[in-house]
């Protein structure tokens, strides 16, 4: 037996199924631990056993002073999550909850851990996992899918899941998301499309609904908008077509009417027929051919248009002649125009004081320290 240490693998493997890893054999007298993901446990000959980390060795169970390492058993250190699928059953049992639970665990007692070997979190808790989760799913029918996974989320947050996994030296929190069986998914995804395209149905008749009594530039555009580029034209073709039709009707019935002499008055008469006659050579009718070489053929007859009426013109009504000398002269009015107006200045007289012997005005403020007493008598005296 050599007494060299034997190394460890260093790190933790890429899949972690459960906290317990991997038990080793030791060949020397010595231990060496070299990484900081994994907690080794370490037993010696005669019994005890050691925690030894990256933060040091810490004594499980007490040992002899000269014992030797002669096993080591790898517990991942740290947090990890486990994510597994269940099927939890419904009420009625025929069909199943596709469930996809999250356990996030952390170890809390090395020993126990190595003593329980737990290797694997799915199969070693998920038995009971499914035990209490399906007591709560059993009580939901297939469509309520969205009230079995608010139950189970209810019962997850009790006291009942709070020391879940604790008997195994585990730190565990639970998380479950509630999905719906795969037939009842196809089931709502049809019936989710058969609704859309009722919806889609309905709205197309009800604008359908609105094209016949709409304008003919309302149906051209809604049609363009629609469909392609064929389908556009022909909808031209045939609009164009009907457009035509009802000229010729209107035309007809215009002609019909002036060879049955339904039009009295001359004025209207002459502009159907001007009217009449431009929209025969602009309607699709034939128009007329200048002149050329006779081809041989049968003639065409061209459109029979009747000839102008002369309408009887209303007599005017006899006037009194007016008499030679008392034929009234036309009056024919003058515009007035105003006389210019010069405005004159305004000149005022000059003051004259007041003399006794001239004629006697009335005194003013201003006049009496120029003016002499005037006595008893009224001369001044």
């Amino acid at each position: 037996m050599s007494d060299e240490p034997q190394p460890e693998a260093a790190g933790l493997p890429d899949t972690v199924t459960g906290p317990y890893l991997r038990e080793r054999v030791l060949q020397g007298a010595k231990f060496q631990h070299t990484s900081a993901e994994i907690a080794s446990i370490v037993y010696y000959d005669g019994g005890g056993c050691s925690l030894v980390t990256s933060q040091g060795t810490e004594h499980l169970v007490p040992r002899r002073y000269w014992a030797r390492p002669v096993s080591v058993c790898e517990i991942a250190r740290g947090r990890h999550t486990t994510v597994f699928t269940v099927d939890l059953p419904t009420a009625n049992g025929a069909t199943f909850f596709p469930t996809k639970v999250t356990l996030r665990w952390e170890v809390t007692d090395y020993q126990r851990v190595a003593h329980m070997r737990l290797a694997s979190i799915e199969s070693d808790l998920g038995p009971e996992i499914v035990s209490r989760l399906r007591q709560v799913s059993g009580l939901f029918a297939v469509e309520d899918v969205q009230r079995a996974d608010q139950a189970i989320l209810a019962e997850t947050e009790t006291d009942r899941w709070a020391d879940f996994g604790a008997d195994v030296g585990l730190r565990t929190r639970l998380f479950v998301e509630v999905d719906t069986d795969e037939m009842r998914k196809r089931q709502v995804a049809e019936a989710r499309e058969q609704t859309a395209q009722r919806d889609a149905v309905a709205r197309r008749l009800e604008e359908f609904a609105h094209l016949p009594t709409g304008s003919a530039e309302g149906r051209l555009t809604y049609l363009m908008a629609m469909g392609d580029r064929e389908d556009v034209a022909d909808v031209i073709a045939m609009m164009r077509e009907d457009e035509a039709q009802g000229r010729r009707e209107t035309q007809e019935f215009f002609l019909r009417m002036l060879e049955q002499g339904r039009i009295t008055s001359p004025e209207l008469e002459a502009f159907l027929r001007t009217r009449v006659l431009a929209s025969l050579t602009q309607g699709g009718f034939a128009p007329p051919v200048a002149p050329g070489p006779a081809v041989p053929g049968p003639a065409v007859p061209g459109p029979f248009v009747p000839p102008p009426r002369e309408l009887p013109r209303p007599e005017p009504e006899d006037t009194p002649p007016w008499p030679g000398s008392d034929r009234p002269e036309p009056h024919t009015p003058q515009a007035y125009t105003p006389e210019p107006h010069t405005p004159q200045a305004y000149t005022p007289e000059p003051y004259q004081p007041y003399q006794p012997d001239g004629p006697r005005r009335r005194r003013r403020d201003d006049d009496y320290w120029n003016a002499a007493p005037e006595g008893r008598d009224g001369d001044g005296r």
